[in-house]
């Protein structure tokens, strides 16, 4: 499941992203909260719910391209996890993207992901999904899709992060690459 690893590497490495300079107003938090969040152990498998919703409320911040530059956004994200399901067991939104002062309008919606309980987080990830939305700045709108990897993080359960992976379309069809990073802590 930590393959496609592989394919984010080569996004990151064809990329014109400079892996977030930590610009904006929140940057400094957020890479505060996510470096956090990463230095929690993540969960054993045994440690995880085997029923029941968990719902986690966090950022993501991903680099995009605009015509104003490269930058890292930040959105606030909302995720839930529902352990009664195999399928479309991992959802949620993120929005409220922002760069220093500008805002992108829209939101990004989370779906079709799937928990592993089993996953070794060593190797593996422990659950996966894809996303897409559109996003709006100034007379310009993007469509985004890709996909989320992540790992439950603490004794039990208590915050998630992870990786972002995806591509951007404008209006005039040109297509860019994008990468990132994200944390939630359980509410």
């Amino acid at each position: 499941m930590r393959y496609p690893f592989l394919w984010m590497a080569a996004i990151w490495a064809f990329s014109a992203c400079g892996g977030g300079s930590g610009v904006g107003a929140d940057a400094p938090d957020y890479r505060d909260r996510l470096d956090g969040v990463q230095a929690m152990f993540a969960t054993p498998a045994a440690a995880l719910p085997t029923t029941g919703r968990l719902t986690y409320t966090g950022q993501m911040q991903i680099d995009l391209a605009l015509p104003g530059g490269v930058g890292p956004y930040l959105g606030d994200a909302h995720m839930a996890f529902d352990f009664d399901s195999r399928d479309a067991a991992v959802t949620g939104t993120v929005d409220g993207f922002r760069h220093g002062a500008d805002t992108l309008s829209g939101a990004l919606t989370i779906s079709e992901g799937r928990i592993y309980p089993d996953a070794d987080p060593i190797r593996d990830y422990q659950f996966e999904a894809e996303f897409s939305g559109s996003l709006s700045a100034a007379t310009e709108n993007y469509r985004l899709s890709g996909e989320v990897y992540g790992d439950f993080k603490g004794a039990e359960a208590e915050a998630v992060n992870g990786v972002v992976a995806g591509t951007m379309r404008s209006d005039t069809d040109e297509v860019t690459l994008f990468d990132g990073s994200f944390f939630g802590i359980q509410d």
